[in-house]
């Protein structure tokens, strides 16, 4: 059983959310969004927050918040008008899309001239990742170059961070606190920028690439 799950979606989303200053009032629509665990966490800092994946989830009932929806649409499609979302959040689902250069158009096309949004993927060529979702789970996760090509094609402005973030079976807060200095640690080694577990892009201002 993993004890730490909820401590690295915590630590996850805080070191984005340090990039991304948030008045409580915002709203954001978080695309394959699965079991809408990241959806509720985020709903704690926005104003309105909307789930979006092809397939429900039973876990979506459970999620009783006042301002989380969740709704089974195409990413490739979404069912919104222009310009409607202050933020469009991913994370980990554009590399499950074939199409992913149209959810990209789609990203600019509802978020705010003024707007941002996030993305998150696993990094191929982390070695842990690597083995555990590219050999064992068949997960086609992007590069870090072609991450930072695939963005920078549809925003004119993009910010990247790459960062080390695993759950650890561990129940001990003492190691665990440990263990996260040291991951800190790593993200400050240039040669390893390459190899660490998330790749992350906040993205704005619209479409030059298309």
């Amino acid at each position: 059983m993993n004890y730490n799950i909820f401590a690295y979606q915590q630590r996850l989303l805080g070191k984005v959310f340090k990039m991304v200053p948030l008045n409580g009032k915002e709203t954001l629509l978080d695309i394959g969004c699965g079991d809408g665990v990241f959806t509720r966490l985020i709903s704690k800092h926005v104003g309105l927050i909307l789930g979006v994946d092809m397939v429900p989830s039973s876990n979506w009932k459970k999620i009783k918040v006042r301002n989380v929806q969740f709704i089974v649409a195409d990413a490739c499609n979404l069912p919104f008008i222009n310009e409607c979302f202050d933020i469009v959040f991913e994370k980990d689902a554009l590399h499950h899309i074939k199409d992913y250069w149209k959810v990209l158009k789609e990203i600019v096309r509802v978020m705010r001239r003024e707007g941002t949004a996030i993305f998150i993927e696993a990094n191929r060529y982390n070695p842990i990742l690597y083995f555990h979702m590219t050999l064992m789970k068949h997960h086609e996760h992007f590069t870090k170059k072609y991450f930072e090509t695939l963005l920078l094609t549809a925003f004119r402005k993009c910010y990247f961070m790459s960062i080390e973030s695993h759950v650890y079976p561990i129940k001990t807060k003492y190691i665990l606190k440990l263990i996260y200095i040291l991951e800190d640690s790593l993200s400050k080694i240039p040669f390893l920028k390459n190899y660490l577990a998330y790749n992350i892009a906040i993205a704005k201002n619209g479409n030059q690439g298309y």
